[in-house]
């Protein structure tokens, strides 16, 4: 038997795709603890084990010709992108970060089918990963874990295994992940999987209890947003008053208002960039206080980030090609130390590399309540994860937080194939 006819099966392609998700998801929600104790045994570079399996995942799947109508646009893209990126002057090794930060993204939208099969079966899964994020944070709370603060070198690079910094008064937890707001849309995120799969009001509301304290004591503000949409289109849901088509048009025409209200945001920051914004928090000795009252940051994004990289794109004129691979987030703050193109603005930031396709890209994910079928788990969960997604990248690169960019694809890459076939049919 020759391998492509081995391979025609699919069950080694779809158990590796699986087992790919698994260890991904898993290396996300103990990414601090994990970075720790390979770095104390001398093993830093395991870090990247599960996006080594996606590269080769994707190859294998070119090899055979499966996944192409997905993997050939994501090259071309990403082709323009990287040559845009060097046209504009971005390192190499700008660019390489900025392709790593883009493989979970790649992989979900790539193989969504296969994790959409598998979905039902991964519950108990996503169950499991959210009692171990929540764990995490409270047990954090009581106790200093000694990876927070932790930093190690690696590839020249310094890097941390655990941010550690403050919100007013109080360290910003971050459990077993390597950040407070990494944890926190880790917990939105699998909260919203694990309710959109249990029909059990009570135990929802448990879940969402849970996850709302465990995410005031990361205090990360924005992602309390997201819970509460979720939780409102949970309960939307449940009214059986509201038939599927009426819900699925009301959930379009939220998510769709909410949308434009986070691509237009960052306008509203033009002209502040010459002044600081006095937004700074106020200490105080009640964290749940602190969480709402911590508004520097956005203060910040208002007076510097969001003019600064308009600003950017203004001056290279690069509304349609955007400014490439490697222009803005992680990898110029690595290897320029520019705070600034963090961006924290979902949409501004794929305008920024992808140029105008970025913000088609970002305009799809409204969609998927309109294509989704409101009875099926997958369909319920990927609405959730692209209510997650509108809402904390009002304030986020989504791109680069854990878990979410892996799930926002699968949304996209849904959407895409549902469009794609009603015009065939």
């Amino acid at each position: 038997m020759s391998i492509r006819s081995f391979w025609k099966t699919d069950n080694l392609l779809n158990s590796l795709v699986i087992a790919s998700y698994i260890l991904f998801v898993l290396f996300s929600i103990f990414d601090g603890a994990i970075r720790y104790f390979f770095n104390e045994f001398g093993l830093a570079s395991a870090i990247y084990i599960p996006k080594m399996l996606f590269i080769a995942l994707i190859f294998f799947c070119l090899f055979l010709g499966k996944e192409l109508e997905k993997i050939l646009p994501i090259i071309i893209v990403f082709s323009i992108a990287f040559i845009v990126g060097i046209l504009n002057g971005q390192k190499h090794g700008e660019i390489l970060l900025s392709i790593s930060i883009f493989l979970p993204a790649i992989f979900g939208f790539v193989f969504m089918r296969v994790l959409k099969s598998y979905w039902d079966r991964l519950y108990i899964f996503h169950a499991l990963c959210l009692f171990f994020a929540l764990t995490g944070v409270y047990v954090n709370y009581y106790y200093s874990f000694p990876w927070y603060g932790y930093r190690y070198n690696i590839g020249g690079i310094e890097v941390s295994a655990a941010t550690a910094w403050q919100a007013g008064a109080f360290n910003r937890l971050s459990g077993f992940s390597r950040a407070s707001y990494d944890v926190a849309i880790q917990m939105v995120a699998l909260s919203a999987i694990v309710i959109a799969g249990n029909v059990n009001i009570f135990l929802r509301g448990a879940v969402i209890l849970l996850a709302f304290v465990a995410i005031v004591l990361t205090t990360s503000k924005g992602v309390l947003i997201s819970l509460f949409v979720i939780t409102l289109l949970s309960l939307m849901l449940s009214l059986k008053l509201i038939k599927s088509l009426a819900f699925r048009s009301i959930s379009f025409s939220f998510l769709s208002v909410l949308s434009i209200i986070v691509v237009f945001l960052p306008l509203f920051s033009i002209g502040l960039s010459n002044r600081v914004l006095d937004l700074k928090s106020t200490k105080t000795d009640n964290i749940f206080v602190s969480a709402f009252t911590s508004y520097s940051s956005l203060g910040d994004r208002m007076a510097n980030m969001w003019p600064a990289t308009v600003n950017r794109i203004e001056e290279s004129n690069a509304y349609i090609a955007g400014l490439g691979l490697g222009s803005v987030g992680t990898p110029r703050g690595v290897y320029r130390g520019d705070q600034l193109s963090a961006v924290d603005n979902a949409p501004l930031y794929l305008l920024s590399i992808f140029g105008g396709l970025g913000l088609i890209i970002f305009a799809t994910i409204p969609f998927v309540s309109l294509v989704m079928n409101t009875s099926m788990f997958f369909d319920r969960s990927m609405l959730f994860i692209a209510a997650i997604s509108i809402t904390y990248g009002m304030f986020s690169n989504i791109f680069e937080v854990s878990i979410l960019p892996m799930l926002l694809s699968l949304s996209i890459s849904y959407v895409s194939e549902k469009i794609s076939h009603r015009r065939v049919s």
